[in-house]
């Protein structure tokens, strides 16, 4: 058998070009030719969505996230509050006046 008889020979996969397991995904009879492609291309689609998710995975930290500033109790303790009046809730809370 040549390759091009190879490549042209119907093999039963899924709809993605997987071989034949126990997936809920429909079975359909391919060539070996649109086999690989299929998983050429579901593999490019994976890494486009692995790249695409890596870049989403940018965090920023907390306290720019949420507009937060900085303020420091008397013995050198900072912290971030989001307004002058959260901060004296804060001080008041720990004991400071």
């Amino acid at each position: 058998m040549v390759k091009r008889e190879w490549l042209q020979e119907k093999v039963f996969v899924d709809l993605y070009g997987r071989p034949y397991n126990l997936s809920d995904v429909p079975m359909t009879y391919m060539t070996r030719a649109e086999v690989l492609r299929n998983e050429v291309m579901v593999k490019k689609k994976s890494i486009k969505f692995s790249r695409s998710q890596k870049m989403a995975k940018k965090k920023q930290p907390f306290h720019i996230k949420n507009n937060m500033k900085q303020f420091e109790l008397k013995a050198g303790t900072k912290f971030w509050a989001k307004d002058e009046d959260d901060a004296k809730l804060y001080k008041k809370k720990v004991g400071e006046k």
